[in-house]
């Protein structure tokens, strides 16, 4: 039989992949961007989001176009005291949101019971609570909601037939059969009626006692009479939803409506087109090897003039070392150097929705591209490292905030790990077939 297998990396497979010296940047966006190796930071103007609960091992960070958030204190931290609106104070507090109005159906028993409320004492933060207990008070499944007027004229926030619109929140539960339902109310053409269409959907979390975003993109159907084109929209977020006549508490934070096709990460007012870059110290120009993992939040660009930038090396007045870009049909990798340009094609026809581990080594002019541990694509073109000069001195990833034909990568990126050597295809094979991270969550090499 065959011994070869016994040096295999790939037996390794599960376990924790060690580091070594010649890693030289490790980012894993867990809790703050400083978890990083080599104490090579963020620079101080990006625009980023950590997401704590949706990377790849944990945490990730979202580098994402621009946004506006159309709801007023989508936080739930503009509070007042003192409310007595004849409910039950012992189960529902006496705290406000003063930009949302919370309520029930007061015409059944209006003091007694749960009601949407805010809590102030459950988490470190507010949230609204929504506890549709109230069976032992003989009214289960009462109707409670929390609403917000955002616009007085759809016209004025940019809204015409055709605009898509998404909705997303924080949402946790207490239990699986718990859910919450949400939708945009407004007027139809005529102002006949007041309704919500096809605009309220019901949504459960996978997990209990875990913050989850939820969302849903809806579209402005104005031509076939469905929306008053002047008219005022209201949110509305409701806590009755449920499966299999189950009770529970659902608690939501971090609302956010915008003009968009799909969601991006909660912003309380206005983001600015992302931007995440580090020193290119950590980056060896002879060889190296880059790792990441990328998820997609939302559809392909539509051509080469609107493609996503995953990861970007040094730039000097529009020329840079080497951009990997997702475009419609494929990744690819530009090399630039003595006006070079050396595309090479990934793998077609994958949105990239599900997580993928992208890596691309370097060394002596020959260049390699691997998908999940697979060597897709390499080039030889280039003989002398680069070719030339190395521009710039930062790394991008994920977006610069600068560049109109590269939009922002809209996705979720995790364990950025840079190495100045070229790690073996065996190597790269083990790290996709171990499915864990480089670093336990919680240990790093640094202090900060």
């Amino acid at each position: 039989m065959s011994q070869a297998h016994k040096g295999s990396k790939l037996i390794n497979t599960g376990q924790m992949k060690r580091i070594g010296e010649d890693t030289s940047f490790l980012a894993h966006y867990d809790i703050t961007e400083k978890e990083v190796l080599s104490g090579i930071h963020a620079m101080d103007d990006s625009v980023f989001t950590l997401r704590q609960y949706e990377g790849k091992f944990g945490g990730g960070v979202a580098v994402e176009e621009g946004t506006t958030n159309l709801v007023r204190d989508g936080e739930m931290v503009n509070l007042s005291h003192s409310y007595t609106p004849g409910w039950d104070i012992e189960l529902n507090g006496t705290t406000q949101l003063n930009d949302w109005y919370c309520y029930s159906d007061w015409d059944a028993s209006a003091n007694v019971g749960y009601h949407a409320h805010v809590n102030t004492d459950k988490f470190d933060f507010p949230v609204l609570e929504l506890s549709d207990l109230n069976g032992a008070y003989g009214l289960k499944h009462r109707w409670m909601a929390a609403t917000q007027q955002f616009t007085t004229n759809i016209y004025d926030i940019g809204w015409a037939d055709g605009t898509k619109v998404t909705v997303s929140m924080d949402v946790m539960v207490s239990n699986t059969d718990k859910g919450i339902a949400f939708g945009l109310y407004h007027q139809n053409e005529n102002n006949e009626a007041d309704f919500f269409g096809c605009l309220s959907p019901a949504k459960l979390c996978e997990l209990p006692n875990r913050w989850e975003r939820i969302s849903q993109t809806f579209t402005i159907d104005i031509n076939n009479g469905s929306w008053n084109p002047s008219s005022w929209c209201f949110l509305y977020i409701y806590g009755h939803y449920y499966r299999n006549d189950a009770e529970g508490t659902a608690w939501v934070r971090n609302v956010q409506v915008e003009r968009k096709g799909f969601p991006t990460s909660f912003t309380p007012s206005i983001r600015a087109s992302g931007k995440l870059q580090y020193p290119a110290d950590c980056v060896n120009p002879l060889q190296g090897t880059l790792n990441f993992w990328y998820k997609s939040s939302a559809d392909l660009p539509t051509g080469i003039t609107d493609s996503k930038k995953l990861f970007e090396f040094g730039i000097v007045n529009g020329i840079c070392s080497f951009m990997i870009l997702q475009l419609p049909t494929l990744v690819r990798v530009m090399i630039r150097g003595d006006s070079m340009v050396v595309p090479l094609q990934f793998f077609t026809s994958d949105p990239m929705k599900e997580w993928t581990m992208i890596t691309l080594t370097w060394s002596n002019g020959i260049f390699q591209l691997f998908k999940n541990g697979i060597l897709m694509a390499s080039t030889n073109t280039l003989e002398n490292g680069f070719n030339g000069p190395i521009a710039g001195n930062v790394i991008s990833v994920g977006g610069d905030g600068t560049s109109i034909a590269y939009k922002p990568c809209n996705g979720i990126i995790d364990e950025v790990r840079i190495d100045k050597s070229v790690r073996s295809q065996e190597e790269v094979l083990s790290w996709y077939l171990g499915g864990v991270p480089f670093f336990p969550k919680g240990v790093y090499k640094i202090t900060y």
